[in-house]
């Protein structure tokens, strides 16, 4: 059942594309004296958020009944169903593709379904024909040493396949990345899709892993002066539509300092901090740094720690290192965690593992940048090598 329930309740559509779609939503409105039926119907031929259902009157409950959504055009079209309370969204039904002359739809009783051209209920079947998958081989060479005290380690600054990742010059402000192009070329390699890209797998080899973090880079900075330890401005620019719900909120994302070349401060530091919008547009947050190590090594990931009941970063305006670096260099990275694989005590001694994430995989944005990041069982880390299975449907 979908209720609204208050005044600044809505039900929204969201169509990515321009394929022509036509929705019809038909529900009852509820009081304590009447029972009064109601429906909307309309057109959307662009990408856009589209209010399909307006809230009720005051007292009043809008009960939903039906929902159809037809895709008229002649390619997929995206589309996810939201509830909007006071300007904030949340996701009912999420990126569903719906090919051409297929239809969404949805009964009070019986839940949402797709039914096919012919009007037959479709079942999603990961293996059908159609469906692009890819086996892509990374393989880096791997640090002299990593830090071992819990700090993630990168391998996309290594030389290797493909290529040593380089961050450019995009100034303290930031850039957005695009893993397709060859600005971002040292990420994983993955291809412009036809449909919606998911990562169904990764194996990797290493003789010194605890766990493997595979994150989508969002945005990457350049400039931070290591040596000063009051606030620098940074103002990031706004994020790809990449986070946890596919858009530029910053659901699911996290910041952390990468450091590109080793720094030489002698002693761990705790004052370091990051004042940041979360993904709800509150302002003035502060996020924090348990530990940042004493000459912390080049290819460390040390996150910051998010403000409580936050869950992710919109954008940056400070970063404050509280206690200089001394030397070495460090860029402040925004990322989205895609998938975490522990490994526990019976496979530390292997060199080899596997995660399988069929049937449906784990969602992967146009231009995801995606970067592996390892916490590692001891000094001596060893190459990296991978194989990351990417499906486009």
């Amino acid at each position: 059942m979908i209720l609204l329930t208050t005044v600044n309740d809505t039900l929204e559509l969201v169509t990515s594309g321009t394929s022509a779609v036509d929705y019809f939503v038909s529900w009852v409105d509820i009081t304590t004296t009447a029972f009064t039926p109601g429906s909307t119907q309309g057109a959307i031929t662009t990408a856009t958020t589209t209010s399909i259902v307006a809230a009720p009157a005051a007292s009043t409950q809008r009960q939903i009944k039906m929902i159809t959504i037809a895709n008229k055009g002649i390619a997929n079209q995206t589309i996810a169903i939201q509830k909007d309370v006071s300007a904030t969204n949340y996701e009912i039904l999420p990126n569903v593709i719906l090919g051409a002359d297929e239809s969404l739809h949805y009964v009070e009783k019986d839940g949402f379904s797709i039914r096919d051209i012919n009007g037959r209920i479709k079942v999603i079947d990961p293996f059908q024909s159609g469906i692009d998958c890819r086996a892509i081989e990374y393989f880096k060479v791997a640090y002299a040493a990593v830090e071992l005290i819990g700090i993630p380690t990168t391998s996309v600054l290594q030389s290797g396949f493909p290529g040593a990742y380089t961050i450019g010059t995009p100034g303290v402000a930031g850039r957005t990345t695009d893993g397709t192009t060859t600005t971002d070329a040292g990420c994983v390699p993955i291809w412009t899709p036809t449909g919606s890209l998911y990562l169904t797998g990764v194996d990797f080899a290493n003789v010194a892993f605890g766990t493997l973090q595979v994150l989508d880079l969002l945005w990457i900075n350049s400039g931070i002066v290591v040596t000063t330890t009051t606030g620098q401005t940074i103002n990031s620019v706004t994020l790809p539509a990449r986070d946890a719900n596919g858009t530029t909120n910053g659901v699911g994302v996290n910041a952390s300092l990468l450091v590109t070349a080793s720094t030489t401060n002698g002693s761990a530091i705790t004052n370091m901090t990051l004042t940041y919008t979360n993904s709800n547009g509150t302002g003035s947050r502060t996020a924090t740094v348990t530990s940042f190590p004493a000459t912390c090594l080049a290819g460390s990931v040390v996150p910051f720690v998010l403000q409580g009941g936050d869950e992710g970063i919109r954008s940056v305006q400070t970063i404050t290192l509280g206690t200089s670096l001394v030397g070495g260099a460090v860029s402040l990275v925004l990322t989205r965690n895609v998938v975490q694989s522990y490994l526990n005590g019976s496979y530390v001694a292997s060199i080899s593992h596997n995660f399988d994430l069929m049937p449906y995989g784990v969602r992967l944005y146009n231009g995801s940048c995606l970067m592996p990041t390892h916490l590692h069982v001891g000094a001596t880390p060893g190459n990296f090598f991978s194989t990351f299975t990417i499906c486009d449907r």
